[in-house]
């Protein structure tokens, strides 16, 4: 992927036509991310799963945790959408079943239990946050040292 500058990001659409279809779909990764405690496993694809990753962690309700990820883009995403589409919930979410489930453990876990440290972290830190301001205790959000 050293050829392909990220720098600007360009919408998906676009990215595929500048690389051409084929080139576009071995450059992506297939991931499966968990919803814990909700029993659902989400299917979508990416050129960089830990960016994708850390994006959904600050959208969710939820912990989530990434069960691994496979080789293919959106072409391989469609397939494997209508592969299980009698398991499907709602957008790019499935219920977790012994189908969706044999899916996933296709995938490699490369990666993952790093990306699913920073989210546990990421939790301890907002429940630490919540606790606080349910003592009453006037907190302020910090980014690191002060640059002002």
């Amino acid at each position: 992927m050293s050829d392909v500058v990220m720098a600007n990001p360009i919408p998906k659409r676009r990215l595929s036509r500048r690389l051409g279809k084929e080139r576009y779909e071995r450059l992506c990764e297939i991931y499966f991310i968990e919803a814990v405690g909700l029993d659902l496993i989400k299917i979508g694809y990416t050129l960089k799963v830990l960016e994708r990753f850390k994006g959904m962690l600050t959208m969710s309700p939820c912990p989530l945790s990434l069960l691994g990820t496979i080789e293919g883009g959106p072409q391989k995403e469609v397939e494997l959408h209508a592969q299980l589409a009698e398991h499907w919930s709602h957008g790019e979410w499935y219920r977790k079943s012994p189908a969706v489930m044999a899916v996933v453990a296709t995938a490699t876990p490369s990666g993952a239990e790093f990306l699913n440290q920073h989210a546990k972290r990421r939790g301890e830190a907002l429940q630490a946050y919540l606790a606080k301001m349910k003592a009453g205790e006037v907190v302020r959000p910090t980014r690191g040292p002060n640059r002002y």
